[in-house]
């Protein structure tokens, strides 16, 4: 059976796992699942300096801030998205995440697709890592989140496996607060701070579990194959590494 671990942030391991499954619930993971379910390219990066620069470099259209409407962080500025063209989103903590170099593949997990993960091909020993993403507080030091630490152990729990202590400490949350997920998530911390800022919906609609059955894969812009262990060092735009794409289900799921 698989091994399944968790960690937190930035500074988790980026070697030494097969499968690396990034989640952001509120909201990163789950805007960009809602825009992979929908043909949309993510291209994630870990500021809106470097994102603003990114854009300007390539012509590609880039996301704006909740509060100037149009594409955002937010969930259901994507989906009401009609165009399918590739999307910069900025993010400190999800899309930071996703723009470091890890072996083995990368996928985006959030609450509207854990039951997918149940379907995930995996080897009977591979490696699973789980990290939840985590936000910031005003002065920028690292917060651990509820909802992270929840939709990782919904994830756990969909896959099932050798759970390490950290990712038993995760599901043993999911299973005893699973039935009230939504109202959770609104009460948390993060869900509090949208809630505040009129984005109570964005809540909403990543508190949806199994709304979408997608599961995003990190990749190489134009490649197939997972980059190499040097991209970083070679690229002068760390956001030009990967974009969300949908890999085809026979790749992905049994």
């Amino acid at each position: 059976m698989p091994k399944l671990h968790l960690e937190w942030g930035a500074n988790a391991p980026t070697e030494n796992f097969d499968t690396t499954i990034i989640v952001d619930c509120l909201c990163f993971s789950t805007t960009a699942t809602i825009a992979v379910s929908k043909g949309i390219e993510i291209i994630p990066v870990s500021n809106r300096s470097i994102a603003q620069q990114l854009a300007l470099k390539t012509g590609l259209k880039l996301a704006g801030k909740r509060s100037q409407g149009g594409l955002s962080l937010s969930p259901k500025s994507f989906a009401l998205c009609q165009e399918l063209q590739p999307v910069i989103l900025a993010s400190p903590n999800g899309a930071k995440l996703s723009t470091i170099t890890r072996e083995g593949r990368v996928l985006l997990g959030c609450y509207r697709n854990a039951p997918s993960f149940a379907k995930l091909n995996l080897g009977p020993l591979e490696r699973v890592l789980i990290i939840a993403a985590g936000e910031q507080w005003s002065d920028g030091s690292f917060r651990p989140a509820f909802e992270d630490y929840f939709t990782a152990g919904a994830i756990i729990k969909a896959i099932g496996g050798q759970l390490s202590p950290e990712a038993r400490g995760a599901l043993a949350i999911y299973n005893a607060a699973c039935s009230a997920a939504p109202e959770l998530m609104l009460a948390s911390i993060s869900g509090q701070e949208l809630s505040k800022n009129g984005y109570q919906n964005d809540v909403i609609m990543a508190a949806k579990y199994g709304a979408n059955t997608t599961i995003p894969q990190l990749f190489l812009k134009g490649a197939t194959e997972h980059p190499p262990s040097d991209l970083s060092s070679n690229q002068q735009f760390s956001g030009t590494m990967y974009y969300a794409k949908i890999a085809p289900a026979s790749q992905l799921t049994s």
